[in-house]
């Protein structure tokens, strides 16, 4: 089995190659535990852990892994302002420009390629919706399709009133 084969096949495989890519230790046993669930638990779950666990970083190697696995389906990342869920999407982007095992799936001339939409270059299903779309909670989400939700850090005490 081949790197890429191992890393399609095993999300915390992925996760640890971006971690020491990224210059940090090698992803924690809770790290390694949410990344588990993440790829096999139920399909309408939450990640809930202590702050500096490393929940949005993890959820934006998911979004990376997902892709690279699904590269025809969309995800929707809402958080709690827009700027954040920018921030969010291009983190994702950054991942994929500087991981050798993802560079293909960087968006290519003709496609979508803002900080809050853009396509993966090798989709093969040209579609309405963007392969990753952010928004703040209140931005228009109405309308928009996604295979993928990842709502992160979603709730404050201005959007909970």
């Amino acid at each position: 089995m081949n790197d890429l084969d191992r890393i399609k096949k095993d999300f915390r495989y992925l996760l640890y190659i971006i971690w020491r890519h990224q210059g940090l230790k090698e992803p924690s046993w809770l790290q390694y535990d949410m990344a588990e669930f993440m790829q096999y638990g139920p399909n309408r779950s939450i990640v809930e852990a202590m702050r500096g666990a490393g929940k949005s970083w993890m959820a934006c190697a998911f979004s990376c892994w997902w892709l690279l696995n699904n590269p025809n389906d969309q995800v929707l990342v809402v958080s709690a302002s827009s700027g954040k869920a920018s921030d969010f999407s291009h983190l994702i982007r950054r991942w994929i420009e500087v991981s050798p095992c993802l560079q293909h799936l960087i968006p290519k001339e003709s496609d979508r390629n803002n900080i809050n939409k853009f396509d993966v270059g090798c989709r093969t299903i040209p579609g309405a919706s963007a392969s990753v779309t952010s928004y703040g909670i209140t931005g228009q989400i109405t309308g928009g399709r996604a295979n993928l939700i990842i709502p992160d850090d979603t709730e404050t005490l201005d959007n909970a009133a």
